[in-house]
């Protein structure tokens, strides 16, 4: 089974996301590989945004960011999977 695994820590830098494959079954021998591994940062703009949502906004301020961390989520993992295939 191939996964994609995301994050984007505190620092607010860029998104880290990775390819792996896993083998075996649960809770038994599971063995993994990394077919890829990407750092996309975030857009000065976004990131300006995050930063100061996270500091100052309110309850439907946070919410709206959703939408932003969706589409950096999505665009990570489009560039991740053009540079593994």
């Amino acid at each position: 089974m191939k996964l994609i695994g995301l994050m984007s820590g505190t620092s607010v830098d860029g998104i880290d996301a990775a390819l792996i494959e896993l083998e075996g079954t649960p809770p038994d021998e599971v063995d993994f590989t990394v077919l890829g591994f990407l750092t996309t940062p975030w857009e000065p703009l976004k990131r300006r945004t995050l930063l100061e949502t996270l500091r100052s906004g309110g309850p439907a301020e946070l919410a709206e960011l959703h939408l932003l961390v969706a589409e950096g989520f999505a665009d990570a993992v489009v560039r991740l999977l053009d540079r593994c295939s």
